[in-house]
């Protein structure tokens, strides 16, 4: 039976990350409705979310290939005295966003009184005994969505390229998606990127790009906290499983965004949202 709940939890921790339906969220209520608030790691948890990691990387490998043969050309440049921002290739400008947006996660590290790190506090108000907060992610991110999917035929007659500012706000975003139970970091992002005016797949790809080493990061800190190793056997499987499912969810995910398919997931995110806010309300007078 172990066997069959690995892979039950890597498919579905898997497609919840990718696509807008944010396992954070999922994870909380399935906790608060069980009673469960101490915020423990599933011992597997940090194993899929490595995973699926992985299986984004393969899904988009010629994106991370190139950007990391980009990352040190740019030392190699500097070196020859050739680097220059006003010439800065797209491929290069594209690398240099995403490191400024994914530089943001290093505030987790900042100390955070009692809750000990900016992580822990994060963390801390994921498994709380409200779930209003959850609630209001999953009507964010319903207005985010339905925002993106409202301004599609403005955004196929004006494109728009990648900036600084552009950067810092993915950067902000990124950091609220993935330590808040509730978002959807890859829907986010994407949403958001199109809204600024980037080209769908353009968008799609820096959030996933964005998001790899987002859960590489979060996989390796949850193993490290989790406070048991789980068996071998299902970690092996959940792991391969997951990362078959990463890869083609986030294949998947790119044609839905291009073929102007998450109208389906909005009202998912709208009527999930309004009914766990409203569960959230209630708690806040009877807890």
């Amino acid at each position: 039976m172990s066997y069959i709940l690995a892979v039950l939890q890597a498919v579905v921790q898997a497609v919840a990350e990718i696509f807008p339906l944010s396992f954070s969220g999922l994870q909380a209520v399935q906790r608060d409705f069980a009673g469960d608030f101490s915020g423990t790691v599933s011992p597997l948890a940090g194993i899929i979310h490595i995973a699926v990691a992985l299986g984004i990387v393969a899904a988009f490998f010629k994106m991370f290939r190139r950007e990391t043969g980009e990352f040190f050309m740019s030392f190699a440049d500097m070196a020859r005295k050739q680097f220059s921002l006003k010439s800065m290739p797209p491929t290069r400008g594209f690398m240099g966003c995403t490191l400024i947006s994914f530089l943001f996660f290093l505030v987790l590290l900042l100390p955070a009184g009692d809750y000990g790190n900016l992580y822990e506090f994060f963390r801390y108000f994921s498994y709380g005994r409200c779930l209003l907060d959850e609630g209001f992610a999953y009507l964010v991110m319903f207005g985010v969505m339905l925002a993106c999917i409202k301004t599609a035929d403005m955004r196929r007659r004006e494109t728009r390229g990648m900036d600084v500012r552009f950067a810092l706000i993915m950067g902000v975003l990124a950091l609220v998606g993935v330590n808040m139970a509730g978002f959807s970091v890859v829907a986010l992002l994407t949403c958001v990127a199109m809204l600024w005016g980037l080209a769908d797949k353009l968008a799609v790809r820096y959030a996933f790009a964005i998001a790899a080493p987002a859960f590489l990061g979060r996989g390796i800190i949850e193993l490290v906290q989790t406070p048991s190793a789980p068996a071998v056997g299902p970690a092996i499987l959940a792991f391969v499983v997951a990362a078959a499912a990463a890869f083609f969810a986030a294949r998947l995910f790119l044609w839905v965004v291009c073929k102007r398919h998450l109208q389906y997931f909005v009202w998912y995110d709208l009527a999930f949202g309004a009914v766990v806010s409203v569960v959230g309300i209630v708690q806040l007078f009877i807890r």
